[in-house]
């Protein structure tokens, strides 16, 4: 038998602050609840210190609505939250091992926030992996984990190394090492279960912080630096000050408001700008321009440092503080090359990346078709209707949904059908989130036409009523020959610029990914800009 069989396996949560923070007291939130501070052993090789935070009790939010239901006296019911930390210094950069709520009474901005996922990238076994984080940050800052029954290859887990950041990875260690354990878990920290004692803790962080100052990781992940965390703090301050300017402005169309993390929707109630405000249950930018109204005018980086949202659970009465900052999507451009701020970030954009990216884009051919010039006032609809009355050819299809059994709902088929065959999907250029909804109708609607024979059936019926030969769609699925149709995506705005420089950076993977889609379905991609006048 090993000593270590004589060991206990304990999870370790794993934090490595930034370089700068030499000082363990440093890396605590301002007016912390520190209940005592127990410095360590000297046999312990390393230095370091254990704090443990004040336990809170708070009443139980539930407990009110049990009482309406019974004429006894329900006993009080505390939630308690105990928190504590342990740090390290190995090799001059703090380490930060949390307990319980421990995490809470640590500065956000202070976290080394890339290493959790670059030190179990380059640890953990790539052909055996058991679940996937990553998020598409296109619009709605899609987060998902996807999770293996049993170890899996990347490719089970169908990343999209265009699309997808990768966020998290968890998976079996390639390392026969006793002091990490045999999985690994890396996002924000590193998170392992080995066989150990408060003594063998130096070890591991020795073996952890090798792990991550290597690059094994290129081998199997290198598409991760298609998008690098920015870290020279001159110009993180200039892009910062960019965001506020944009904030200023209420600039929607670059800025959008998205939870970084994943919600426990079965006990999300929604959040609120301040400890006891109105409770928001959409993360809208619009809100919180509303919310700050009075004092946007004098907004700079570090008041926005500050400012916090709450988010409200079902079984927790007291709402949980969360940095408005992390939940910030936003980019810009400086010397040609693309900054995106996103998940509490600043990533520069791989320009070759960004290149190919517009290249393919920019080689996409315009319409043929004729549009009008928006009027000044107009809003889709009625934009819409005008467009379909210009020509004899074109119908109106905005809102006139067709009913399809591929997707088991109706279908907006396009916004504008012409007899030959091109379905016009039309946008205002507001938000991001409208650009995912144009290239998501589009390429939805074509799938139905290529697969769906009940859809193909009810468009034809629909046709029918608004003037359309209905042979223009064959029902049968091998009938439908995609060459002769023709989907376009046109955009009104009132800037005058091409359709490729009209989308931010993550709507411009969006639409090539979908392009990508519908051309290999056969169809002929156009696009369309659109000018108000």
């Amino acid at each position: 038998m090993s000593m270590d069989d004589d060991k206990k396996s304990y999870k370790l949560s794993i934090y490595l602050l930034k370089d700068e923070v030499k000082n363990f007291q440093d890396a605590l939130k301002t007016r912390v609840a520190v209940a005592k501070i127990f410095k360590l052993k000297k046999e312990i090789e390393a230095e370091g210190e254990i704090l443990i935070g004040i336990t809170k009790s708070t009443p139980s939010g539930w407990r009110e609505l049990l009482q309406g239901g019974t004429e006894e006296e329900i006993p009080d019911l505390d939630n308690s939250s105990n928190r504590a930390l342990a740090f390290f210094k190995i090799e001059e950069r703090i380490f930060v091992l949390t307990f319980g709520y421990g995490k809470h009474l640590l500065k956000e901005e202070l976290i080394e926030h890339d290493f959790g996922l670059r030190t179990a990238l380059n640890i953990v076994n790539a052909d055996k992996l058991l679940s996937i984080d990553k998020a598409n940050l296109d619009n709605l800052t899609l987060l998902t984990r996807t999770q293996a029954s049993r170890k899996a290859k990347p490719e089970a887990f169908n990343i999209d190394v265009i699309r997808d950041l990768l966020r998290g990875v968890t998976g079996e260690s390639s390392l026969d090492n006793a002091n990490i354990g045999n999985i690994i878990t890396g996002n924000e920290g590193v998170y392992i279960i080995p066989k150990t004692d408060f003594a063998d803790i130096p070890k591991s962080l020795k073996e952890i912080k090798k792990a991550y100052e290597s690059d094994n990781y290129k081998a199997r992940f290198g598409w991760i630096d298609n998008l690098r965390e920015e870290k020279d703090p001159i110009l993180i301050e200039y892009l910062c000050s960019e965001l506020v300017k944009d904030i200023q402005k209420k600039d929607n169309s670059k800025i959008h408001l998205a939870p970084p993390f994943l919600i426990d929707w079965t006990a999300y109630e929604g959040f609120s700008f301040t400890p006891k405000g109105k409770i928001e249950t959409e993360f809208d930018i619009d809100t919180f321009f509303e919310a700050r109204e009075h004092n946007l005018s004098h907004l700079d980086w570090d008041k926005l440092s500050a400012l916090q949202l709450y988010i409200k659970y079902g079984d927790d009465e007291e709402r949980q503080p969360f940095k408005i900052w992390r939940c910030l999507n936003y980019q810009t451009e400086k010397d040609k090359n693309i900054y995106v701020f996103a998940l509490g970030k600043w990533y520069k954009v791989n320009k070759k990346y960004s290149d190919e990216l517009i290249e393919f884009v920019s080689q996409i051919k315009e319409s043929d078709s004729v549009f009008i010039e928006c009027d000044k006032g107009m809003n889709e609809k009625s934009y819409n209707e005008k467009l379909a009355k210009s020509k004899t050819n074109y119908k109106l299809l905005d809102s006139d949904l067709v009913k399809s059994d591929l997707v088991r709902s109706e279908i907006e088929v396009c916004d504008v059908i012409t007899q030959e065959g091109e379905f016009i999907h039309v946008k205002f250029r507001r938000s991001s989130a409208t650009l995912s909804h144009l290239f998501a109708q589009g390429r939805i609607s074509a799938q139905a036409l290529r697969r769906d024979r009940s859809f193909k059936k009810n468009l034809r019926s629909k046709l029918a009523t608004i003037g359309i030969n209905r042979d223009l769609i064959p029902i049968e699925n091998n009938q439908v020959d995609p060459s002769n149709y023709t989907i376009t995506f046109a955009l009104i705005e009132t800037i005058d610029r091409s359709f490729v420089k009209s989308l931010p950076f993550f709507s411009l993977i969006n639409f090539r990914l979908t392009a990508e889609d519908l051309m290999l379905l056969g169809y002929n991609v156009r696009v369309k800009k659109i000018r108000i006048i």
